[in-house]
């Protein structure tokens, strides 16, 4: 796209958002409608009022230029039919379990920036009411693409048993915060991409069991353009990780581990050489500036399995797995618990 469609594409925007701001939000009437049918009415015309901005093949071709565009438009229509409507983390999930796969790839981007934004939404309420946002959704194997694409503000979400591509893909970026965030036995490709990215921060990132991800695109990108995450842990991806000298120079995570990992790996490189790998970044005395080290697993054993202790890594991993088989009342007691590890072990 040249600058002049760009420019074309932002006065469009701009005419589109003034336009409705002159709009009623037809059937948004809480005294007849349950919360979901007014989330799904709200869905429905703020997807179709986006369809127009985002390019007929998807999220494949200028993301850079038409993903934003689309993305400060269903901001901006979200908060103006929701704002002063009252949904709670459970309706939240409702619309989740309600929600068809949509087939055509416009609708699927729109409708992944419209959870985003409801997401988003639901963290600033919450917020300024002093309550806390604890978001757990188990997806059943159902398939979600897009899935919370582009949630600026997130406190704890967990996802469990997904499939679908771009599944929380740019989550906390552009100045965004995120607090915790978990994917669990995923299914698709380039999900939690550029988590933290673009002047973001997020506390803690756990993927476990994420196949046919792009698992180099998963450690490359997170916390691009001067973002910030504080602990990474990525486990038992069935592909390797591919870690190359670029990663481990950009110091992107303050503590980041892989359970399984080659250095300038190929597809046919001998698994024998899979490895562990721990990058930190710390200082080594009170007065000397923190600095950046890397071990891996095949020349460093015994330092990979002090800083997996340091970090209670393990520990964090084993909760995840508790997380997703007890009850949901005791879900979030667990979850506090993993909220409380990472706060012992944090690095600032």
């Amino acid at each position: 796209m040249n600058q002049t469609q760009t420019t074309q594409k932002l006065t469009q925007n701009n005419f589109a958002l003034k336009k409705l701001k002159g709009i009623k939000p037809k059937g948004v009437k809480t005294k007849s409608n349950s919360k979901l049918e007014v989330l799904l009415n709200v869905e429905k015309q703020v997807v179709k009022r986006t369809e127009f901005y985002i390019d007929d093949l998807g999220l494949s071709t200028k993301i850079m230029t038409d993903l934003p565009v689309a993305k400060l438009f269903v901001d901006e229509a979200v908060h103006k039919y929701l704002i002063n409507f009252d949904y709670s983390t459970n309706d939240l999930i409702s619309y989740l379990q309600a929600k068809s796969v949509e087939e055509h790839p416009k609708v699927g981007i729109a409708q992944g920036l419209f959870t985003g934004s409801l997401l988003s939404l639901l963290n600033q309420k919450n917020r300024e009411k002093g309550k806390r946002t604890i978001v757990y959704f188990d997806g059943n194997g159902c398939k979600f693409d897009n899935l919370f694409l582009m949630a600026k503000h997130s406190d704890i979400l967990i996802l469990n048993n997904l499939k679908g591509d771009n599944i929380c893909k740019g989550i906390a970026s552009n100045s965004g915060r995120a607090n915790i965030l978990v994917g669990s036995n995923i299914v698709g490709k380039n999900c939690f991409m550029s988590v933290g990215s673009s002047k973001g921060y997020c506390n803690l990132l756990i993927g476990q069991n994420v196949t046919n991800s792009d698992n180099f695109n998963f450690l490359r990108s997170f916390a691009n353009e001067e973002g910030e995450l504080d602990i990474v842990i990525a486990d038992n991806f069935p592909d390797y990780v591919v870690i190359t000298g670029a990663l481990l120079d950009a110091p992107r995570a303050n503590f980041l581990y892989t359970s399984k990992m080659v250095l300038k790996g190929t597809d046919d490189y001998p698994k024998s050489k899979y490895a562990s790998l721990v990058s930190v970044i710390e200082s080594k005395s009170t007065s000397s500036p923190r600095s950046k080290s890397t071990f891996n697993s095949k020349y460093y054993p015994e330092k990979i399995e002090q800083y997996k202790n340091k970090f209670r890594v393990q520990e964090m991993l084993d909760l995840v797995d508790k997380i997703n088989t007890e009850s949901d009342e005791k879900k979030i007691k667990l979850i506090l618990e993993l909220e409380k590890i990472y706060k012992d072990v944090k690095t600032y």
